[in-house]
């Protein structure tokens, strides 16, 4: 007789987050699978896209900050009654990584056990299994309380900054948890070279929809006389849309018919402005503003190319392997991006797109160059990168992935 699906708590900072849907759309296809799903979102999203999906979502989500000091307290009581054994080992725990080392965020684990306090009776009624938690940093430190405090085992996918820039506990973390999930090869490596023990270490990308989005009326919507280039980023150094501003100054000087197309916001929008300005191509940049996740393929397959020049930020920041570029390729479109992280192991050069160094204006502006010069011969490369994505980046191969290391009661 097959065994009924686990009920699984799922923990993140914001759901649902239009720039996390990989979240969401993991929850969604776990629902489909027959898997019932309590989520908890650390915040309310700030930029959503609506849809029944998704407003459904917002519905039955828990939402936990700001605390509210009534709901601790009553939830201590709870746990004081019903797993007294727990709650002392949880405190116990959480003044010992506290102890650890003196810092900020040593003291926040405080209010992240307050955080977990005040949803550990939610995930006990809703007879919850496990939890899985999305990004390493704070969310898995609430997380993992929630899990000593209620004896549920817990796992955990790491990103980006969460393990790069905020990898406090980090060793601690993967030895509590069941099993640690990560989105590259690249990012494998560098959490089990800070001391997790290897075979709890998974790789499970963040799956796209695969869906076959290029149609006639959106290839023949392309103007023939304007290469058109887009990119699709919040406005923060680490996506380097500065270098990509400056690569087009390098190549408006020499009269190519380019236009480039910024969608997304964030605090960097001044700076963009003054630096178009500076370059002298405020004829050739359009500010698109953010873009509804339901529009996003529709303005790709527009595109002649996607760029996305990522490099390290001032503080270490880096992005992990952003699914943009995953779905530009999925869209059929050619992409260009930069050598870091494990952006070399989806844009394979010259194989599935093209690479140029970080942080290297005259670089990226050779390489778009040179995709210029080639654009009525990259058929081969936008194929072949097509199949790499719904090989390897699918959401459906990404998810059983997910549930074979997480939450199958063999492992």
């Amino acid at each position: 007789m097959q065994q009924p699906k686990k009920r699984i708590a799922y923990l993140a900072p914001e759901i649902p987050s239009l720039s996390s849907t990989f979240v969401y759309y993991e929850i969604l296809e776990l629902q489909k699978r027959g898997y019932e799903v309590t989520s908890f979102s650390i915040y309310y999203p700030k930029d959503i896209l609506f849809s029944d999906d998704t407003q459904t979502l917002i519905e039955k989500a828990n939402y936990i900050n700001p605390i509210e000091s009534k709901k601790v307290f009553s939830s201590f009581i709870t746990l004081l009654s019903k797993k007294p054994g727990k709650l002392v080992k949880t405190l116990a725990s959480c003044f010992w990584d506290t102890l650890s080392s003196f810092s900020f965020d040593s003291f926040k684990l405080f209010y992240h056990l307050c955080l977990a306090l005040s949803i550990a009776p939610k995930i006990l009624k809703s007879n919850c299994e496990h939890i899985h938690i999305h990004f390493a940093d704070s969310a898995t430190q609430i997380g993992m309380y929630a899990a000593l405090l209620t004896g549920i085992p817990y796992s955990f996918t790491a990103h980006a900054n969460d393990i790069f820039q905020h990898r406090h506990l980090l060793k601690r973390k993967g030895k509590r948890a069941k099993a640690v999930l990560t989105i590259s090869h690249f990012n494998k490596g560098f959490i089990v070279n800070s001391g997790i023990d290897s075979t709890k270490v998974h790789l499970v990308r963040c799956g796209i929809l695969q869906e076959d989005v290029a149609t006639p009326t959106d290839a023949n919507s392309k103007n023939p006389r304007i290469f058109k280039i887009g990119t699709l980023a919040r406005f923060v150094e680490k996506k380097g849309i500065d270098i990509l501003i400056q690569a087009m100054g390098i190549l408006s000087k020499k009269g190519l018919p380019i236009e480039l197309e910024i969608a997304g916001s964030g605090p960097l929008l001044d700076t963009y402005e003054k630096l178009i300005n500076q370059e002298r191509v405020f004829s050739k940049v359009i500010f698109l503003g953010a873009l509804p996740h339901n529009y996003v393929y529709s303005w790709l397959v527009k595109l002649n190319l996607f760029a996305l020049a990522c490099k390290k930020d001032k503080s270490g920041n880096m992005d992990g392997l952003p699914v943009v570029l995953m779905e530009a390729m999925n869209a059929g479109v050619p992409v260009v991006s930069t050598e870091l992280s494990g952006i070399p192991e989806l844009i394979e050069h010259e194989k599935t797109g093209f690479l140029s160094q970080p942080d290297n204006p005259q670089d990226l502006a050779d390489t778009i160059e040179k995709i210029y010069n080639r654009r009525e011969d990259l058929g081969n490369i936008v194929t072949s990168a097509k199949n790499k994505v719904r090989r390897e980046y699918s959401l459906e191969e990404n998810v059983a992935l997910l549930i074979r290391y997480c939450f199958e009661r063999s492992h």
